[in-house]
């Protein structure tokens, strides 16, 4: 598999752009109420989306084919209804006016997308590199003022709530910039340092569950993209690098606000759950998703059922939240559709040998998304959901470009190198 040098459309820039504005844009929207926060960003992107899709409706544009894992999000759907319907707050229709619209953007996304090239996938994972870096750069400006005799006390980190959040992005960047490096030769050395970059915040600020997160996408990758010592060696490199530069910041620049750095922080396997009582908080849920245990308590019903530790809005562990939300029916539902969207893709791509470079990236991203969300609120937050609606979207772009070269309707992005 060799790298692409095929020109990049206007197209592809316009969305890139427009993905980083709209990323942008809901980051620094920030509310502390969520209910204000979440209407906030379901207004704007709801808007953006109908603004999208305008030219399709009035041009009369070819639509992408919907039946695509057709059964799957229509599952998906039901069980978003269902759960809404039978919820007992009105917190529920919030949330689902939330996903509705992540859901909106990501139509419209895809179905720009289908006039994009196969270069469209590496620009707007640089894209979402540029937006974290520019959010990172913000939360090292703020550093300072931080009390360090306070580490829980998050209200200097700017449009988050705990710093935690932060990483959450701050995970999908670092991986998007190790993917670029070897999906574009021309974002080779802007995709290492902005991997680089984005996983030095990952280490001063002690994101343990993004490290996880990153290093199963690294794992992934090397064994979808069949370039297992490229990938490892660049990807220990890229971690040397960053945790070179985060131990450097701690000593000479200035401490880790949050009880330190990852150095402090990794000390075994059991301190990953029992220091911040996660642990406690899916015992507790656990419970309360028994109360409601075929159908849930609706989404945001962990919030709702106010069953666990003070505070916490989800319970951190994606499994945990689809129990509680969807019940045992729901969450199964659920989860067979993730397997039939993304499980399945790579599981194929894994075992075949010969898959698309940008298939192999935007499912080894989504694995560590998924594997971040076992520790974490990946499935819950804002930014995060926004996130995988652009995946989701590139995810169908790359399967329709893959079917058009298949069929022999389009020119392969390796061809001629």
């Amino acid at each position: 598999m060799t790298t692409r040098v095929s020109p990049i459309k206007l197209v592809d820039i316009v969305l890139a752009v427009l993905c980083f504005v709209v990323l942008y844009d809901s980051a620094t929207g920030f509310e502390q109420s969520l209910s204000l926060y979440h209407a906030g960003v379901a207004h704007q992107l709801l808007l953006f989306s109908l603004l999208m899709l305008l030219p399709h409706i009035v041009l009369g544009f070819p639509s992408p084919d919907f039946r695509v894992d057709g059964a799957a999000w229509g599952a998906l759907i039901v069980v978003l209804l269902v759960s809404t319907y039978m919820a007992e707050s009105a917190a529920a229709t919030e949330k689902l006016r939330l996903l509705f619209s992540m859901f909106a953007f990501g139509v419209a996304l895809r179905c720009w997308l289908r006039v994009a090239s196969v270069n469209v996938v590496p620009v707007v994972l640089l894209a979402i590199s540029l937006f974290h870096s520019a959010i990172l750069i913000l939360v090292f400006q703020s550093v300072p003022g931080a009390n360090l005799s306070q580490p829980h006390d998050h209200s200097w980190v700017p449009y988050h709530s705990h710093i935690r959040h932060f990483s959450y992005h701050g995970m999908v960047a670092s991986c998007a910039g190790i993917s670029l490096a070897f999906l574009d030769n021309r974002l080779r050395m802007v995709g290492f340092l902005l991997g680089a970059f984005a996983l030095t915040g990952i280490f001063f600020f002690g994101a343990r569950g993004a490290l996880l997160g990153w290093l199963v996408f690294v794992a992934t990758y090397a064994l979808t993209s069949k370039r297992y010592l490229g990938i490892l060696l660049l990807s220990a490199v890229t971690a040397g690098i960053a945790m070179s530069l985060a131990y450097a910041l701690s000593m000479y620049i200035a401490q880790s606000p949050f009880t330190g750095g990852i150095h402090s922080r990794v000390e075994s396997i059991e301190t990953l759950v029992h220091t911040t009582g996660r642990i406690e908080i899916w015992q507790d849920a656990i419970k309360a998703a028994m109360q409601h245990p075929w159908f849930g308590w609706g989404l945001d019903g962990y919030r709702m059922s106010n069953c666990c530790l003070y505070g916490t809005v989800q319970p951190h562990n994606v499994l945990v939240q689809w129990v509680v939300e969807f019940g045992v029916i729901g969450a199964s539902v659920v989860l067979g559709a993730c397997w039939w969207i993304v499980g399945k893709r790579l599981t194929h791509v894994i075992t075949s040998g010969g898959s698309n470079p940008n298939l192999a990236a935007l499912l080894s991203v989504s694995t560590g998304f998924f594997a971040f969300g076992l520790v974490d609120g990946l499935f819950y937050h804002v930014i995060p959901l926004l996130l995988l609606a652009i995946l989701c979207a590139l995810l169908y772009q790359s399967l329709d470009a893959e079917a058009s070269i298949l069929n022999g309707n389009a020119v392969s992005p390796d061809a001629g190198q």
